[in-house]
């Protein structure tokens, strides 16, 4: 029975592709399934992070315990992510999600290895105007995959702060100061925690965060962002490849 509904699932899948062809997201080339998000040639420029991240001397203190990203801020992690934070494809969510968790197992076992996960929080307001939270979603697929408890409850945000985007250097290192408001500081005593979010650049926001994490009793907070870059006033996008613009096949 299971495998006649696996069946007719993918059935459906099949004809759903012909009607409504499968395109990857950066380039509208097509691909397969959706769920794949990007063609082969566009995946290829996807480049991975390496090492730890430290955020901007101007941080001051460091209240995160060890902060890695998956990818670079190049083009094609760009384009991902603007399509999903604000087209609402939560398919690309799926994606992110997915592969952070093999990511994290494999190259950073000991940021899973905790008491609890938890998304940087969105605004309420902004939470109107998109209707779902992007990084939330990729820390429910992580809590569910990986057995972690999700906190991101207890935590919220509680100034509509200027996009960081909008910013220039020496103010989005002040402007997420205060942003947080941490709801039961009992929940985080003496856990061990991993704070999940999209984009690093100078550190400030979840630094900012893990400031009222750590003075909520919270052992160590780990950060995964999705992808992170250099600051400068202006983001310094890597240039792996100029493929953003939109190709018809």
């Amino acid at each position: 029975m299971g495998g006649a509904k696996y069946v007719c699932k993918e059935t459906l899948n099949t004809l759903l592709n012909l009607i409504l062809p499968a395109v990857c997201y950066n380039c509208n080339r097509r691909i397969t399934h959706q769920k794949e998000c990007l063609c082969p040639y566009c995946f290829s420029y996807l480049e991975r992070k390496k090492g730890f991240l430290k955020g901007e001397d101007e941080l001051g203190k460091r209240y995160f315990f060890k902060a890695a990203s998956m990818y670079d801020y190049g083009h094609i992690s760009r384009q991902l992510l603007h399509v999903y934070k604000y087209e609402s494809i939560k398919e690309i969510g799926r994606y992110f999600g997915n592969q952070a968790i093999s990511v994290l197992k494999a190259d950073y076992p000991e940021f899973i290895n905790v008491d609890g996960i938890l998304s940087v929080p969105m605004h309420k307001k902004r939470f109107q105007d998109r209707n779902y939270d992007h990084v939330h979603l990729i820390v429910k697929i992580i809590a569910k995959a990986l057995l972690i408890n999700d906190f991101s409850h207890n935590v919220t945000k509680i100034v509509n702060s200027p996009k960081q985007s909008l910013l220039d250097f020496g103010d989005r290192i002040k402007n997420p100061e205060n942003s947080f408001k941490i709801k039961d500081r009992q929940l985080f005593k003496d856990k061990t925690l991993l704070l999940i979010d999209d984009i690093f650049t100078t550190g400030a926001t979840v630094n900012s965060l893990c400031k009222e994490l750590t003075e909520s009793g919270a052992n160590k907070v780990y950060v995964f962002c999705i992808a992170a870059g250099s600051m400068g006033g202006k983001y310094k996008i890597k240039k792996s490849v100029k493929i953003s613009e939109k190709i018809n096949e």
